[in-house]
């Protein structure tokens, strides 16, 4: 089914950490960068860990599974795939959240090297509240992140479709920097005690992959 404005999907893709080598880090970049129905939005590999994340827009649903049919084709290895789907927070918060349009601009879409850059899954709650008193703090939490991005923070953030979750990737000067925004979030503020946080420390997948490639050749 064709989607006029496209779908955008988080692929979460992991191995074992004993295949993690030149040829399949390649083979995983030729698959997800080759496909002329899918744009690649981010790219990010997971620190420490055999796992990389990509966020796709497709032209249509049927689109991320002929990319994994390739990816079962083009990897040798075993490994693990996960696909949700998800939507630019820009249209939540202008559409369920009634954040002025000015802040709900197109998303860049972009995390620089250097810096430190962190992957965070937001899940809330609503336990004890109505739907209405939630709508109301996440709508202040909206226009406070979206501000901040505006500001000059790079910021990409996404709800995940049908569920009180939001993934967001953020590029900060120091670890402490981002322990700083989270405890003065306004949502965690106001209602902390329903708000759950899974932090992961990230890299540019391409600054990873170069990396590999520089200390193959040495």
């Amino acid at each position: 089914m064709a989607v006029q404005q496209g779908c955008i999907y988080l692929l979460d893709i992991s191995v074992s950490s004993k295949d993690l080598n030149v040829p399949l880090v390649e083979a995983i970049d030729s698959v997800i960068n080759d496909n002329k129905r899918v744009k690649l939005l981010l790219a990010v590999k997971v620190v420490a860990e055999a796992r990389f994340l990509f966020v796709i827009r497709a032209k249509s649903t049927s689109d991320p599974d002929a990319l994994a049919h390739r990816l079962s084709h083009n990897i040798t290895v075993d490994y693990n795939i996960s696909c949700t789907a998800l939507r630019p927070y820009e249209s939540f918060a202008k559409n369920l959240l009634g954040v002025d349009d000015a802040l709900c601009g197109q998303a860049p879409y972009k995390l620089s090297p250097g810096g430190h850059l962190y992957m965070l899954n937001f899940e809330v709650e609503y336990k004890g509240m109505s739907q209405d008193i939630l709508m109301r703090n996440w709508k202040e939490e909206a226009q406070f992140a979206l501000t901040t991005r505006q500001q000059g923070t790079e910021l990409e953030l996404f709800k995940a479709m049908g569920e009180r979750k939001i993934v967001a990737f953020i590029n900060v000067n120091t670890p402490e920097q981002l322990d700083d925004i989270a405890w003065n979030l306004p949502i965690m503020k106001s209602i902390g005690d329903q708000v759950h946080i899974l932090c992961k420390s990230v890299r540019l997948y391409s600054d990873y992959l170069q990396d590999l490639q520089s200390n193959f050749a040495e």
